[in-house]
């Protein structure tokens, strides 16, 4: 998979979309709703952690 550079307005985006599901209680999460929630972190950067 070819991570681009993403435009500050697309990691906005991005961040945006993650910190609202993000809000949603962990045993609260549907098996799709934790995948986007890695492959967003991802995107930004952010799986190290």
């Amino acid at each position: 998979m070819d991570l681009k550079i993403l435009s500050d307005e697309e990691k906005a985006k991005i961040q945006n979309e993650l910190n609202e599901l993000l809000k949603i209680p962990a045993g609260m999460l549907t098996w799709g709703e934790a995948r986007k929630i890695g492959r967003l972190k991802k995107m930004l950067g952010k799986d190290k952690d």
